[in-house]
This record gives C-alpha cells, structure tokens and sequence, in this order.
C-alpha cells in the first residue's frame, strides 16, 4: 500500500502535469485552428516594429523631450536587439506553430499593451517633466543591465544545448549558477525600466500584469522541466527561482538585495 507521502507526490505529479497542458494549451491550441504560424511571427512583427511606432507617436504629437528620447531610445533599441537575438539564436518555444486565435490572445493580453506606455507618455497623459534626471539615469542604467543579462543567458542556452548531445540536459553554469531563470529577470528588469520612464500607473500595472501571467507561467513550465533533469537537487539548493542567490547563500543574498533595495528607493523617490 503507498505510503501518505508517495501518494502525496503522485496527486502533485497530477497536478502539475495538468496545469502544463493547460498552459501549452493557451499558449499553442486555442481554437479555432489550424495550428499553422509560429509564435514568434506575431512576437517579432511587434518587437520590429517598436521603432516605427515609437517616430509616428513623436511626430504626432510632435513630443520631442528628454523623457519622450530616452523612452525611444530604450524601448526602440530593445526591438532591435530582440530581433538580432532571434536571428542568431532562436527561441525554440517560439518555433512551434499555433492557431490564430493563440496569437490574438497574445497581441490583445500581452505583447499589445506594452505599446501603451510610449502613447501615454508621447501624448501627454504621463507627465514629460516629473522625471529627475537621475530617474531616467537609473532606468537606462537597469535597462543595460537588463539586456545584458537576457541576451546573454539566451545565447549560452542555446549555444550549450547545441554543442551538448545529452538530452535532458540542466544548463547549471554561467548566468544560471544562481539563479534558474535569468532570461526572464533580464526583460523584467528592461520592461521595469521603460515603466520608470513614463511614470504612470497605468505602465507600472501593464508590467506588473506580465509578471503575473506570461512570465509565471513561463517560470513555472521551466521550474517543472528542470525537476526531470540530472543534478536538479543540488542545483535548486544553491541556486533560486528569479533572483540570484548571491554565492549560493540565503545570507549573503540579504545583505546585496538590502543595498540595492536601498539605493533603488533612493533614485526612484528622487
């Protein structure tokens, strides 16, 4: 008879096995179908044409200020470095084909609203004089770091998955020895960035929307992923979910993130 304990981690297994088909489901199935264009067409379509957007809200509203050039400057350099990123290393998830209705959801929820804050801010409705200059300093400071980290633990991803032949293989080193999911703290910290830029409401609620739906839901198909590869039970230890555990040590963690959190209430009440 199993114990409460097996019993337990099969329910889970269950659980979570569910939860999985219901995310791939939103992400690739939703009907009607067929399932006949890859993701990353609507995703690209968006990221390209950031920069052209971005010059018609400038030139309409004819908003030439400080705000309104490093938002341009930002977010338009994003979509081009998205777009390069794609070209020499391709996201596989992205590569699956899904149905129409999928890359509607995904416009209208998450890729559409993040045009939003550039119109708020372009057309008035942000103010374009509350910004500090040391505000929109911090945010092209945590915009760099954030496209930094991203682009490269993208690409040592994907360059390691292609030079190792062993299937599953758990990516444990580099930018993932402290934390599972630095592609994903990378474009928070890049999205958070353009948000601090335009000073809105409504632009910190968008990103904040997108943690909570594309980016959890992502992390958690990855955090299932790597629990069936080799060497997950001494990575999950030294290592967490979102945040790096500075050298592996919950201490260590506490006194950085205690600093940073201080020097970030600092620029952004100034």
């Amino acid at each position: 008879m199993p114990s409460k304990e097996t019993s337990h981690e099969v329910r889970l297994a269950d659980w979570q096995e569910t939860l999985l088909k219901l995310l791939h489901w939103g992400m690739n199935d939703i009907p009607p179908g067929p399932k006949c264009i890859p993701l990353y067409i609507s995703i690209n379509f968006q990221k390209v044409g950031t920069p052209l957007y971005l010059f018609i809200l400038m030139w309409y509203f004819q908003n030439y200020s400080t705000p309104m050039l490093v938002y341009a400057a930002l977010h338009g350099t994003y979509g081009c470095v998205w777009y390069l990123k794609h070209r020499a290393f391709p996201d596989p998830s992205l590569m699956i084909s899904a149905t129409f209705m999928c890359h509607l959801v995904c416009f209208v929820l998450i890729i559409g609203p993040y045009m939003i804050p550039a119109y708020l801010l372009a057309s008035g409705i942000a103010s374009n004089e509350s910004q500090s200059s040391l505000r929109l300093f911090s945010s092209a400071v945590l915009y760099i770091f954030g496209l930094v980290t991203t682009t490269l633990s993208d690409m040592q991803k994907s360059l390691t998955l292609r030079l190792v032949k062993e299937r599953p293989y758990l990516v444990q080193d580099g930018m993932y020895k402290y934390t599972r999911s630095p592609n994903y703290l990378g474009e928070m910290m890049i999205y958070w960035s353009f948000a601090s830029v335009v000073d809105h409401w409504i632009a910190y609620s968008i990103i904040i929307w997108s943690w909570f739906t594309i980016f959890l839901a992502r992390g958690f198909q990855k955090e299932m992923s790597y629990r069936r590869k080799k060497g997950w039970r001494a990575y999950q230890q030294r290592s967490w979910p979102l945040l790096p555990k500075v050298n592996g040590r919950t201490e260590d963690s506490l006194v950085v993130y205690g600093v940073i959190g201080a020097v970030v209430v600092y620029c952004y009440l100034r």
